[in-house]
Order: C-alpha cells, then structure tokens, then sequence
C-alpha cells in the first residue's frame, strides 16, 4: 500500500496575475453565481486593467490581499480578505472558491490557513465572513477550519430572499497589538 499525497501550495497574488484573477473569478460566478455579490456579466465585461489593478494592489497591500490555491501545480482556487478602516480589528475573508475538481482535497482550508495567518501577521482580533445559510457545505466547511456562527444574519445583497450569517474565528489568547500598522 502506498499513500499519494496532493501537493497543495498557497500564493499570494503578483502584480502581473490580474488575467489569472479574472479567469478565476469567472469561472467562480459560473460555477456558484448565489455565493458572490458580483454577477457574471458584470465581472465579464469588466477591463484587464480593472483585473490588473486589483492584482497589483493586492499583491502588495497591508488592507487587502488575494490568493491563489494550486493543486498538483493547477490553478485551483482562491481567496481574498480586507481590513476597513472602520473595523481595523477585523479582517473579511471573501471570495472564496475552489474548482470543483479540487473540492476535498485540502485546497479550500490552506487558503482560509493563509488567510487566518495573514489576520495574525495583521495583529487582528478576528477573521470574519459571509456565508448563504442555505450553503450547508459552505457552512459546514467554515466549521471544520474553526469558525463559529456568530448569531447575526443579513439580507444578501444580490439576491434580497436570500439571507447570510455571519461566522468569525476569533484569535485565543493574547495578540500584541502593534501601535500602527505597517
């Protein structure tokens, strides 16, 4: 017997992917246009230098970050997460996918790791998301990475029956919180 063991690598996005990023992204409101505030249509029509901008502020900005999941060297998922400057205690973690034939293979949890560490480096108190409650293995995989629901639900603003609660995976013990942040 012999185990094989899928290679799984977490990166952060480069200044030059903005093409990766909208090729992601669309394959994402495709495959689960209920999960995303944006619609494909909008997302498709939007400029490469929209995606590329987004890739290059992201690939290096202290509020806002994305990911992207390889398996076995694929591109086959992402993530992002931001810090307002409202809730500067607080990092979102949102567009999240995973290709569906990469689903259960571990890529889904090292992107919300990469996020939950990226929230430590940031000297957070927590990592806070949205999810549809009618997105039973949505919620069920936010579980097993250690959130917790946190009781507050809201309309979703793209479609307005649906409704979202809120999950969050709070830091234990104490952070050293920085007097600014770099």
């Amino acid at each position: 017997m012999f185990w094989i063991i899928a290679t799984i690598e977490v990166k952060r996005i480069q200044p030059h992917q903005g093409d990766l990023l909208r090729e992601l992204r669309l394959r994402a409101l495709q495959d689960a246009p209920d999960a995303f505030v944006e619609n494909y249509d909008t997302a498709s029509q939007q400029s490469i230098e929209h995606w590329q901008a987004i890739a290059s502020k992201h690939a290096t900005s202290h509020h806002a970050v994305n990911y992207f999941g390889f398996l076995k060297g694929e591109l086959s998922g992402m993530v992002g997460a931001y810090i307002t400057d409202s809730d500067p205690d607080i990092v979102n973690l949102c567009a999240m996918w995973v290709a569906p034939e990469a689903r259960h293979q571990g890529v889904g949890k090292a992107l919300v790791d990469r996020v939950v560490r990226w929230a430590q480096e940031a000297h957070v108190g927590k990592v806070r998301l949205w999810v549809n409650c009618e997105n039973i293995d949505a919620i069920k995989f936010y579980y097993h990475c250690g959130f917790k629901d946190t009781g507050i639900t809201t309309v979703f603003p793209a479609t307005p029956n649906a409704v979202e609660k809120e999950m969050a995976y709070e830091f234990s013990g104490n952070q050293t919180k920085p007097t600014t942040r770099a």
